[in-house]
């Protein structure tokens, strides 16, 4: 049986003291497969982005553990050999690729000084992985030798995906990766990463609030909500026999990335539909503006004129 490549076993994150203590994740459990992809799925605020930080080591577990190919990663790493040797077996690939780029260094530039830190393979081998990792992205020379301002949302994100590949990592986290794309580029995205996990058995640790994206790239998937995981098990099961309602939730559109129309696809309305308090019979409510809320100070009255007084009556 094939050894597990990434075990998270019991991780917790907790954040504040006291009575501003908040527990982000709760005891949250999953393994990830050599080669395999698993998605990770829930609303905002379910712990899904604090749960990869931990993972690659940008946040530090409150509990918990973490291994990689058996080898505990659940501290952060404090030497820059540690760090750049973590960095070989994991890496990310953030929502928005403009804030992850130096937006003064050219894209050539960026993904060479990556391979320098990973590797030393000189002037000239250096400039052939450039060249490498531009073809399997999907870059050619005159966007290498461009400023990310200069590319569009989808050509920043293939140098993200090109980036993090620059390593040569055993685990790739994918946050929101194309969530801010538009649906062709979405499309074009998503069989990029799953013609590169076919070609180098990359493992990706998919996590998104689309359940067509999850279904389209994993091969399982978990369901979180409030810090802690309410589902889990094979994609197609998850998504058409959820035993929780967050899945439902999940849901933002009623199309697929390919642009076609998705059926096993719940809607944003009909999770709206279930979850919705019924409405009171009725006549319909007041267009007019609700008043204003209690904190604000309220207009001080101003006070009636007094009435005039009545003449006093003559004296004789």
């Amino acid at each position: 049986m094939t050894q597990p490549l990434l075990v998270v076993e019991h991780l917790t994150k907790t954040f504040g003291h006291g009575r501003t203590r908040a527990t982000a994740v709760a005891d949250v459990s999953f393994s990830l497969a050599p080669g395999g992809s698993l998605g990770i799925v829930g609303e905002s605020g379910s712990g899904k982005t604090t749960t990869a930080r931990m993972i690659i080591g940008l946040e530090r577990p409150s509990g918990g553990r973490i291994t990689v190919r058996g080898e505990d990663r659940t501290r952060p790493a404090r030497s820059a050999r540690s760090r750049r040797r973590r960095g070989r077996d994991v890496q990310i690939v953030f929502q928005d690729p403009y804030t992850s780029l130096d937006r003064r260094q050219r894209v050539g530039d960026c993904l060479a000084e990556v391979v320098g830190v990973h590797a030393r393979l000189g002037r000239e081998g250096t400039r052939k992985r450039v060249s490498e990792l531009a073809g399997l992205v999907g870059l050619d020379d005159r966007q290498l030798a461009a400023l990310p301002r200069a590319l569009s949302g989808g050509q920043r994100q293939r140098v993200a995906i090109a980036r993090a590949l620059a390593a040569d990592p055993d685990v790739l986290i994918l946050d929101e990766a194309v969530s801010a794309l538009d649906v062709s580029i979405q499309a074009q995205i998503l069989n990029l990463l799953s013609d590169i996990r076919r070609e180098r058995g990359v493992s990706y640790l998919f996590i998104s609030h689309d359940l067509a994206v999850i279904r389209q790239v994993t091969d399982d998937t978990i369901v979180m909500r409030h810090g802690a995981v309410v589902e889990q098990g094979p994609t197609a099961d998850v998504l058409d026999h959820p035993s929780h309602p967050t899945p439902v939730c999940c849901a933002t559109a009623s199309r697929a990335p390919d642009g076609t129309r998705d059926p096993h696809r719940p809607t944003l309305t009909r999770s709206r539909a279930m979850h919705a308090p019924a409405r009171a019979a009725g006549p319909p409510p007041s267009p007019s503006p609700p008043p204003p809320p209690s904190y604000w100070p309220a207009a001080p009255e101003e006070a009636a004129p007094p009435a005039p007084e009545a003449p006093a009556p003559p004296t004789r």
